[in-house]
């Protein structure tokens, strides 16, 4: 009961301390029943678990470094944009709370099996995971997946347990479901592009047949082998067949200086002649004898350069070209069945120990706060409903005109 020793007095923190003295009883036992009610209700209130796994950066890989490459040699060294690294992180850490990790993670845990979800529905499961998971990128660009399951009120030791390791089990069904998705999304990227490259080498393989074709009846139509090494020979035959013949012009000029022009040494070497100047009349024409099939007329010597070394530069390039998409494909095959997990785990989520909430210290702190605090509004209310405490106004001073 409240004393009423103190007369009507001006409200003072030195007054609040002394109604606290006076009836430090009724503080105490205010104080020590919100108290003890605060330390009954931590004991009453849902326990949250808390666990966390942590997932390393993706390393920047070189699986389209032969693409990059070949489009940088065909854009003049011109760099493909993409995403950025920081970009990447933020894209896998909203795959992580979306839809489809929750609902992988309700199948593979079967969560409707479980007490915490007892009653619940496929969708009412996957909302509750998407308030569960918490997923940010920390400043060392780690991916730290966290997941809080609580109990329900009046908890025993036996849903406590179920909580915390239910935590642990979707922290990591989390990580197993980004995983999971990001090989599903590669696989299907591979199995895309290995359709599409399996397209264009149908294509370019067709491009390739149609130049060897072409090639083939250039070479038949112009008598083309080796066009370097005809073309070698024959100058070289020309030249030879055409030194002989101006060395014996010479000769038979010499010769009809001294002989007779019926003799038959003149004779002999004006038929020489004759028969270097046919010779070199056909070496022109490409062929030494009637049915020569290899030799080439020099005067179409330029244009036939020409025409063969477009023909023979489109068929290495086209080959080129194949054998790259060949390469290509045989790696998005392997790609697309391969099952190499995309996503590495620096730390997997243990079974918590330790409580998340409630905190029963700082309950308790709160409570005796909460209790002083109460015991004192109530004595002060008190005192001013007595009226044994006031409120010191100030007085407005009067204006003497």
């Amino acid at each position: 009961m409240i004393k009423e020793e103190i007369n009507k007095e001006e409200l003072s923190l030195r007054i609040i301390f002394r109604l606290i003295r006076l009836n430090r009883k009724f503080t105490f036992i205010v104080t020590g029943c919100v108290v003890i009610f605060t330390l009954i209700l931590s004991f009453i209130v849902p326990y949250e678990y808390e666990a966390t796994a942590t997932v390393l950066p993706p390393e920047e890989t070189g699986g389209n470094a032969g693409l990059s490459s070949f489009l940088q040699s065909l854009s003049g060294g011109l760099t493909v944009p993409g995403l950025s690294q920081g970009n990447k992180l933020e894209l896998l850490a909203d795959i992580t709370k979306s839809r489809e990790v929750a609902k992988f993670i309700n199948q593979k845990l079967n969560l409707k099996s479980s007490p915490i979800f007892k009653g619940a529905d496929d969708e009412a499961i996957v909302k509750a995971i998407d308030n569960i998971l918490e997923v940010r990128v920390n400043r060392n660009g780690l991916i730290v997946v966290s997941a809080v399951v609580g109990t329900g009120y009046f908890s025993n030791s036996k849903s406590k347990n179920e909580a915390a390791k239910l935590s642990a089990q979707i922290a990591n069904a989390a990580v197993e479901g980004l995983d999971y998705l990001n090989r599903r999304k590669n696989v299907s990227k591979a199995r895309k592009k290995r359709i599409f490259i399996e397209r264009v080498l149908v294509d370019n393989k067709l491009k390739l047949d149609s130049i060897d074709n072409a090639l083939e009846s250039f070479q038949k139509k112009n008598k083309v082998l080796a066009l370097d090494e005809q073309t070698k020979a024959i100058l070289e035959n020309a030249v030879n067949v055409g030194s002989e013949l101006s060395k014996s012009e010479v000769e038979l000029s010499l010769l009809t200086q001294d002989y007779d022009i019926n003799s038959p040494k003149v004779k002999a070497y004006r038929n020489k002649v004759k028969d270097l100047q046919e010779q070199y009349r056909r070496t022109q024409l490409g062929g030494l004898v009637p049915r020569d099939n290899i030799s080439i007329p020099l005067t179409n010597v330029p244009t036939l350069v020409k025409l063969y070394t477009n023909l023979v530069r489109d068929q290495k390039i086209m080959s080129q070209v194949i054998l790259y998409l060949e390469t290509q494909k045989y790696q998005e095959a392997i790609q697309e069945e391969s099952d190499i997990a995309t996503v590495e785990t620096l730390d997997k989520a243990e079974i918590p120990y330790d409580r998340l909430s409630p905190d029963r210290k700082f309950m308790l702190i709160i409570g005796l706060i909460f209790g002083l605090f109460g015991s004192v509004i109530y004595l002060l209310s008190k005192g001013f409903i007595i009226g044994n405490l006031y409120i010191k106004r100030q007085e407005k001073p009067i204006e003497v005109d």
